[in-house]
């Protein structure tokens, strides 16, 4: 059979438009990469800056304390200076009063144990050693 003009076109169109989607998919990749590459960029200045610059490094650290995920959080425990962190932030401990040791338990005199009561089932080796003679 012979493809009529009508199914022809068709066929051109969805091919076309199957090229338009391709390059359309390329240009977004490739401008999310340059959006992830200038993010990356940007947060190692400003890491960098904040080692020199108390006020970027309290920036930063409200800003990270803004985040919402632990995980998140987590990633800039150590790139951040301690001393960056605002005086409002700065939680004191409570001071903890020593506690005296407990007394010490005195031993009791040893109690003679009768194995046999204690363990149901057990046969104490003497016993054992006349029944294996019998």
């Amino acid at each position: 059979m012979t493809e009529t003009a009508l199914e022809k076109a068709q066929r051109k169109f969805e091919q076309a438009k199957a090229a338009l989607d391709a390059v359309k998919a390329r240009e977004t990749a490739a401008e999310r990469k340059k959006d992830t590459r200038r993010k990356i960029v940007l947060g190692g200045a400003l890491l960098e800056l904040a080692k020199t610059d108390k006020d970027v490094s309290a920036l930063i650290t409200k800003l990270v304390a803004g985040l919402s995920r632990e995980h998140d959080k987590k990633l800039f425990e150590k790139s951040i200076r301690k001393e960056a962190v605002p005086e409002t932030a700065k939680v004191e401990m409570p001071t903890v009063q020593p506690v005296a040791p407990p007394a010490p338990i005195l031993a009791k005199e040893p109690q003679e144990v009768h194995v046999s009561s204690a363990m149901p089932g057990y046969v104490p080796p003497q016993i054992r050693r006349d029944r294996e003679t019998i």
